[in-house]
């Protein structure tokens, strides 16, 4: 009798089995389309590229009136080309402890990308209007280059305003705008003999 209680519960145990493989390969309906639409990339950030800063990262510049002023350039990039991609530029001069002095250089007519990679060139008015107009040691000068709208925000802090894009339905979304910066150190000085 235990043989023959043994043997119906391995004839039950193998018919389950037998059905749980059955059922487990139904072939249930699929979603043909299972990942939504990925919209292509709307915004890159704009590059500076640092291999290509003259003077590299210091220099000293005399402000004496009778010298002349060295041309702080540097090469920007950016990969977005278009009707819309305009890039701004913010130029900021820093005193040796690290405060923004009160004059900013912003250039007001922002540049139609083409795509090419550009020199960009310090304004001459940075070394008459700004902190570097007078003499110190460690002075710092910023370049700030954005693709969106700049503004200092409640904390100090330089953001880009984010552009509108149209959506597949229609709607509206926010495309982020980006910048990137580089600074140069300088040292003002006051001599009598021009290099």
């Amino acid at each position: 009798m235990a043989n023959r209680s043994k043997s119906l519960t391995s004839s039950v145990a193998g018919r389950l089995l037998c059905l749980g493989l059955t059922v487990s390969a139904c072939v249930l309906p699929q979603n043909d389309d299972p990942l939504p639409v990925i919209p292509p990339q709307a915004n890159r950030p704009p590059r500076i590229d640092p291999g290509t800063a003259v003077p590299a990262l210091y220099q000293e510049v005399n402000v004496h009136p009778n010298c002349t002023l060295p041309t702080f350039t540097i090469a920007v990039r950016d990969p977005d080309v278009g009707p819309d991609e305009r890039l701004r530029f913010r130029w900021l001069a820093y005193t040796e402890n690290g405060v923004l002095g009160p004059v900013q250089i912003n250039d007001l007519n922002s540049v139609l990308n083409t795509g090419a990679v550009f020199p960009v060139t310090a304004p001459v008015s940075l070394f008459m209007l700004t902190v570097l107009a007078s003499t110190g040691k460690g002075r710092r000068l910023e370049l700030i280059v954005a693709d969106g709208e700049l503004f200092t925000d409640s904390t100090g802090k330089i953001q880009t305003v984010a552009k509108t894009a149209v959506g597949e339905d229609g709607g509206q979304m926010a495309n982020p705008t980006f910048y990137d910066t580089y600074s140069w150190t300088i040292d003002t000085v006051n001599a009598n003999t021009c290099q």
